[in-house]
C-alpha cells in the first residue's frame, strides 16, 4: 500500500490534521471577525474644502440606504466557513475565504473607481473628494487571512503526517524484502544440501545429527 501525497490522500489527512482544536481555533476565530466586520463601515465618503472636512457619508458593507450590499455574501461565507472548519473540511474552507478576500478587495477597487469620478465632477477650486476605508474593510481582509493561515497549518501537519506515512512505510517495505531474501537464501541452501543451522559448537546440526 503506498502513502504518497497524492490528491486523495491530501484531503484525507488534511481533514484528519484539522481536527486539531488551536488549528479549528484559527478558523473560527477568522470566520467571526469576518462576519463581525459585515456590520460595520466599509468606507466613509468626504468632501472636503480647502483641507476642511465639509460633510460625510458613511457607507455599510451589510446594509446602505436600504438595500442590501455585498458584505451579506461575506456574512454567509463567514458561516459557511465555521461549517467547514466544523466539519473538518480545510480546503473548502479555504476556497470560501479566498471568495471574501475577493469581494472585500473589489469593493475597495470600486470605492476608489467612484471617488475618482465624483472628483472629476466636483473637484477643483479647493474642493476635494475623498474617501477612507473603514473597518469593515480591515475586519474581513484579517478574518479572510486568519483562515487562509487555518488552511496552512492544516497542510503543513498534514505534509508532516505524510512524510511520517512514507518513512513507516520505506522501513517496512525494506524489512519485508530482507525478510523475502533471508527466505530464498534458505531455501536455496536447503535444496543444494548445505546446512542452514549450527549447534552451540558452530557445527551445522544437520550434518553432525546425520554423522553422529
Amino acid at each position: 500500500m503506498s502513502y504518497g501525497f497524492n490528491q486523495t490522500n491530501n484531503h484525507r489527512l488534511l481533514e484528519e490534521r484539522s481536527d486539531s482544536s488551536k488549528m479549528q481555533l484559527f478558523g473560527f476565530i477568522g470566520a467571526l471577525i469576518m462576519i463581525v466586520g459585515c456590520f460595520l463601515n466599509f468606507a466613509t465618503f468626504s468632501i472636503q474644502y480647502e483641507g476642511v472636512n465639509f460633510f460625510s457619508i458613511p457607507a455599510n458593507f451589510f446594509m446602505n440606504d436600504g438595500e442590501i450590499q455585498d458584505g451579506m455574501y461575506v456574512v454567509a461565507l463567514g458561516i459557511s466557513i465555521i461549517m467547514f472548519v466544523f466539519k473538518k473540511k480545510p480546503v473548502n474552507a479555504l476556497i470560501a475565504a479566498i471568495v471574501s478576500l475577493g469581494i472585500v478587495l473589489i469593493d475597495c477597487k470600486s470605492c476608489y473607481e467612484r471617488i475618482a469620478e465624483f472628483s472629476a465632477q466636483y473637484g477643483g477650486n479647493g474642493v476635494d473628494v475623498v474617501v477612507a476605508l473603514g473597518p469593515a474593510f480591515f475586519l474581513c481582509l484579517i478574518g479572510a487571512i486568519i483562515v487562509i493561515i487555518y488552511f496552512v497549518l492544516c497542510y503543513m501537519a498534514a505534509a508532516k503526517l505524510n512524510k511520517q506515512l512514507n518513512s513507516s512505510n520505506t522501513n517496512f517495505n525494506q524489512g519485508q524484502s530482507n525478510s523475502i531474501s533471508n527466505n530464498y537464501s534458505n531455501n536455496n541452501d536447503q535444496q543444494n544440501g548445505y546446512p542452514t543451522n549450527f549447534n552451540q559448537n558452530n557445527q551445522p546440526t544437520q550434518y553432525y545429527n546425520n554423522n553422529f
